[in-house]
């Protein structure tokens, strides 16, 4: 009896939360849409900002002749299609 009563306690604030999540989600969507451009070019320099800051905390992975050799590989296999066609 207690089990059951508190599965059917998980089972509503599971449901909840997605309800909360999802109405959230709408909302942003909606306030994303109404947003004019000039915010939007605002937001963009922001976001690279956000992403720039951690590239220059953590050093650059220095690559040795077997990382260069597994990369020249790969990308010689991704271009094989593409050279064949210009053919």
């Amino acid at each position: 009896m207690i089990g059951a009563l508190r599965r059917r306690g998980m089972i509503a604030g599971v449901s909840y939360r997605l309800l909360y999540l999802l109405f959230v989600r709408i909302l942003g969507w909606l306030l994303l849409r109404g947003r004019g451009s000039a915010s939007k070019d605002i937001e963009l320099p922001i976001l690279r900002h956000e992403v720039a800051v951690p590239r220059r905390a953590t050093p650059k992975p220095r690559l040795d002749w077997a990382d260069r050799a597994v990369f020249a590989a790969l990308v010689r296999l991704s271009l094989a299609p593409t050279r064949s066609s210009h053919l």
